[in-house]
């Protein structure tokens, strides 16, 4: 037979009202761990969330705008293309920058406008200000660059060209 570890006290009713007065306390214990755990782990996965989703969005944005900078040299071309494809995100033109590089030192004329030259590099980033909440807010951005296939001439002198567009 067990010999009890303190043999001169009476432990069932002890036990008993305790139990009676701690019941409700795991409860509580568990609101406290829930709140304090796992809410911000949550929130921290949602944030995560979005921020690759924006991300994401801008870096496609910018591909597409990179790519219609290669055969269409208008900025408002290329600031159109890049809103059409972010627009879950509402983009503004000014959060759009466009360039024109010369990437290898050919010494090619790449001052934008009419006047890009084939081979240079077109440039564009596409960025976005997301707010957090409690963190504040950060900027995302997005970049692609693709070679000029095609130089876009004057659409103000060439007749040819309806709606200011060079895309054919």
């Amino acid at each position: 037979m067990r010999r009890p570890l303190f043999p001169y006290t009476r432990h069932a009713p002890v036990d008993a009202r305790r139990r009676r007065r701690e019941s409700g306390a795991t409860l509580v214990e568990f609101a406290y761990a829930f709140a304090l755990v796992f809410l911000p782990l949550a929130f921290s996965v949602f944030t995560l969330g979005r921020a690759v989703f924006a991300w994401n969005g801008l870096s496609n944005a910018a591909f597409e705008g990179a790519r219609t900078a290669a055969v269409n040299q208008s900025e408002s071309a290329i600031d159109e293309r890049v809103m059409s494809q972010a627009v879950s995100l509402g983009i503004d033109p000014v959060n759009v920058s466009v360039t024109f590089a010369d990437a290898d030192g050919m010494g090619r004329i790449c001052t934008g406008g009419t006047s890009v030259a084939l081979g240079c590099t077109a440039t564009v980033t596409a960025s976005h200000a997301l707010p957090i909440p409690i963190v504040g807010t950060i900027t995302i951005s997005g970049t692609a660059s693709a070679p000029v296939e095609r130089t876009c001439p004057d659409p103000n002198s060439n007749p040819v060209l309806t709606n200011g567009s060079c895309l054919r």
